[in-house]
Formats: structure tokens, sequence, C-alpha cells
């Protein structure tokens, strides 16, 4: 009951996230958010596929409907995902989520149509192949604006930024859905 209150809260921050970013695009621009077109294979899912004329496309978050991923057969090292982390890859499609943390500006790994959890799978062999030392339950969920990699701890749900030139880590939040709160 414990895993599906935290997949449940998790999946309501991240839905209310994205809503305030497509609102915040709006009044900023007058239109929804967009996104540069680089997988010519996508799923309109979320697009609006009348592209613009500079090469991009308006898109909507949208609720996952149809199917889960499966983080234990794309992630085999990390045992027993997390259910916040389970809910933020199988709840809601998107493109890109910006959140301002303090001094940072983190982006976050978007859920793409057509893409899977591609980007998901190679940041974590990449992230564990650099740094082999590092322990399984470490997951890249994003970058800060610097380059410095957004790491969720599947041991306890906290996040921390690790800093790309000194690996030293600055902690940031005890749970992804207090991380996704502070996009309101």
């Amino acid at each position: 009951m414990e895993q599906q209150s935290e997949f449940d809260a998790t999946s309501a921050a991240l839905g209310a996230a994205l809503e305030h970013q497509a609102q915040a695009w709006v009044r900023a621009t007058g239109q929804g958010p967009v996104f540069e077109m680089l997988y010519p294979d996508a799923e309109p899912v979320i697009f609006d596929l009348n592209l613009q004329a500079d090469g991009e496309a308006p898109w909507t978050p949208a609720p996952k409907a149809r199917g889960t991923s499966d983080l234990t057969q794309l992630l085999p090292r990390l045992p027993s995902p997390r259910a916040s982390l389970r809910a933020y890859f199988n709840s809601w499609w998107f493109c890109s989520l910006d959140i301002g943390f303090g001094e940072w500006g983190l982006t976050l790994e978007p859920v793409m149509p057509g893409e899977g959890l591609r980007g998901l799978t190679e940041k974590y062999r990449g992230y564990h192949e650099s740094f082999p030392d590092a322990p399984p339950e470490l997951v890249p969920l994003g970058l800060e604006a610097n380059g410095d990699t957004l790491l969720f701890d599947n041991r306890d749900g906290s996040l921390f930024l690790e800093y790309w030139d000194t690996r030293a880590r600055t902690p940031l939040t005890d749970s992804l859905e207090s991380l996704l709160r502070l996009v309101h």
C-alpha cells in the first residue's frame, strides 16, 4: 500500500508540474510548449505534427494510458525500482520539464512517445560505465544548467547533484515528489 501511495503522489505531482509548466509557456509566449522535432518517427500522442517554420512542434503533456515500461528490464543492475521512479516514467508523456531549485536550473529526463526510455537506459549505462564504483542504485534523472548530473538514489528516494568535475554531491531533496512540487 505504501508503494502505491508513493506512486500516486509522484504521478500527481508530475501531472501538476507539467500543467504548471505548460501554463507558464502560454503566459510567456502566447502558445503552448514547443519541441524541436529531432525524432522524425515520434508517435503523435503528444505532438501536433504540423511543424512550425522553425521545425518545432507544439506539444501537450498527456497521461500515459497504454502500457508501462518495466524498469527492471531496462535497468537490469537496478534492484527493485522505487515506486516514485516507476511513476515518473510510467505516468505521463512529455518532452521537457525544467525546474528552478534555488540557484540551480534543472532539466529532467523526458518521457516521449516513440522513444520509450532509450534516453534513460543510455544515460544510466553511460554513467555507470564512466563511474564503475558508483552504486547501481544511482539513476541519472537529469542535468543542471552547468552540466552537473541530477541523481536519484533508489535506496531512499532522495535526489542530489553530482558535480561533473569533482564528483562531489550536494543533497537537494528527500523525494522526487517534493522536487516536482517545487514547480508550483
